[in-house]
């Protein structure tokens, strides 16, 4: 819950729009609470975790999926590619349930490490990622229109997710 909480808090100030230098300070303990969590509660799998719980990350789960993406995308936006390694070795602790099965996380990856893994076009959570899958392939023309489609229908994809539908609370000790 702590990992998910800092997770929540930190995704919260970027939507709030707090400035990145602070955001960037604050990613690192973000990190080390997965770490810490992943390390001490999580032993690799052996067969396929139950559908959207994403105790494990593992992204075959939607929750999980959702996670990761947030994760990555969260060190290259604040400044913070070296934190991705790190973020790699939680998803390669059940490689063969996370590694080369899903077109688009294999594509984000490979634009973030630079290491390719072969996969075929298929995506575990095509209803809510199909367009900006396309996105990764499509005409650059193509794009923004995808990419806005994706947008405006991401939210609705999420049911899944614990937190759909939920209100997440943001506290700045400054605001109290």
């Amino acid at each position: 819950m702590v990992a998910s909480y800092c997770l929540e808090q930190i995704i919260l100030k970027y939507t709030g729009g707090q400035p990145i230098t602070e955001l960037h300070n604050e990613l690192p303990e973000v990190i080390a609470a997965f770490d810490t969590y992943i390390a001490l509660e999580i032993p690799p799998r052996s067969q396929n975790p139950p559908r959207n719980v994403a105790e494990t990350l593992e992204i075959t789960q939607h929750e999980a999926y959702v996670y990761v993406l947030w994760l990555l995308a969260l060190c290259k936006l604040l400044g913070h590619a070296e934190l991705i390694p790190t973020v790699m070795k939680w998803i390669d602790r059940n490689a063969e349930f996370n590694r080369g099965r899903d077109g688009l996380f294999e594509a984000i990856v490979e634009k973030l490490t630079g290491e390719h893994i072969e996969t075929e076009r298929f995506l575990f959570h095509a209803e809510a990622y199909r367009p900006l899958a396309k996105a990764t392939v499509s005409d650059p023309a193509d794009r923004p229109a995808l990419l806005q489609e994706f947008v405006e229908n991401w939210y609705k994809h999420m049911k899944p997710c614990y937190w759909y539908g939920k209100t997440i609370w943001y506290f700045d000790s400054e605001q109290r």
